[in-house]
């Protein structure tokens, strides 16, 4: 994921996401993991953020967690997270999506349990 700023980045993805890191490989690049070590995703630092919209980009991702997307949409949102839906949207019988963006304007999707 290509960020402004790794540190600002970073803050965001374990303060807010709860990811931790798994590795700082310099000032500009590290990798971040899951707790349960499932997803890792790597940021670089030092790139000025494009203009994202629906259409041209986005990092999707199943939510493997004791939260349905619901309940992390609601929990993203009190902590000022940037949702871009009114409420996650249902894909299937049990199964709910929702977007939102980092600091840098990246649109994530996340996926869960309804």
């Amino acid at each position: 994921i290509y960020v402004k700023d790794k540190e600002r980045a970073k803050e965001f993805y374990i303060n807010k996401l709860g990811f931790e890191t798994a590795f700082d490989i310099n000032e500009n690049l590290c990798f971040l993991r899951t707790k349960n070590n499932e997803v890792y995703i790597y940021l670089e630092g030092g790139h000025i953020p494009a203009k994202t919209d629906e259409k041209s980009c986005r990092l999707s991702f199943f939510l493997n967690s004791e939260l349905s997307a619901k309940d992390t949409f609601d929990k993203l949102k009190s902590n000022g997270v940037n949702i871009l839906d009114e409420y996650p949207k249902q894909v299937d019988n049990d199964k709910a999506c929702f977007r939102f963006t980092d600091p840098d304007g990246n649109i994530i999707e996340a996926c869960g349990n309804s």
